[in-house]
């Protein structure tokens, strides 16, 4: 489904050029349940918003099923994420003013989907994530292991083939992360989702399908 073809990122800083990603090829097949981990700046999280599209490599191709998404102008991409991509940060990012269903509403409505299904779904998904009986709350009066259940929620709502996180785990405690682990590694098996996450949990590193490994911008393995 996703093949990165010698990817590389560079970055300018005045006269210094600063490359995050050298070279780096891989493939990921449909439902698969992989892992990026390494040290930190060793570019995990660039490599993951390359294949989710959220940016383009400076060098080398990201595929979609054949297709380029590299090429594709920042309008293309942006529909082609609403259409196949959920997305989890580590900070949950939700809107303070909106309720818990109406942030999981957004990406169906900024697709252009009718209210009243995107509405259903979004409810269908919090109750999937444990959170049935806080659809109407805010963020401000959930905890951070329910906000960023929220956000896998928010992530989920419009079906994407793949679901990448971000550190999904990191802004947790042990506890707390725990549920979210069992949650997003359930996903694979339960609903054919494919799942890409960066993660120095290594908890949830051994839970992967695949794991791969960064080093210095480099694969060193996986």
């Amino acid at each position: 489904m996703i093949e990165a073809v010698k990817v590389s990122k560079e970055y300018r800083m005045g006269a210094v050029t600063l490359q995050v990603l050298k070279d780096v090829s891989l493939v990921i097949k449909p439902g698969d349940f992989v892992a990026i981990t390494g040290p930190s700046g060793a570019g995990k999280s660039t490599l993951l918003h390359l294949l989710a599209g959220l940016d383009t490599p400076t060098k080398g191709d990201v595929r979609w099923e054949g297709a380029s998404v590299s090429r594709l102008s920042d309008a293309k991409r942006a529909r082609f994420r609403n259409r196949k991509v959920g997305i989890v940060f580590q900070f949950y990012h939700l809107m303070p003013e909106l309720s818990a269903v109406e942030n999981v509403m957004l990406p169906g409505l900024i697709g252009g989907q009718a209210r009243r299904q995107v509405k259903e779904r979004a409810a269908a998904c919090l109750s999937q994530v444990g959170l049935k009986a806080r659809q109407r709350h805010r963020p401000r009066e959930l905890s951070g292991g329910e906000q960023q259940r929220v956000a896998i929620a928010r992530a989920l709502v419009n079906e994407p083939a793949v679901l990448f996180a971000d550190e999904p785990t990191g802004n947790l405690d042990s506890k707390t992360g725990e549920g979210i682990i069992e949650l997003l590694t359930a996903l694979p098996t339960r609903h054919g989702t494919g799942l890409v996450l960066v993660t120095h949990d290594e908890r949830l590193a051994g839970k992967a399908k695949y794991v791969i490994t960064l080093q210095d911008g480099r694969k060193v393995s996986g």
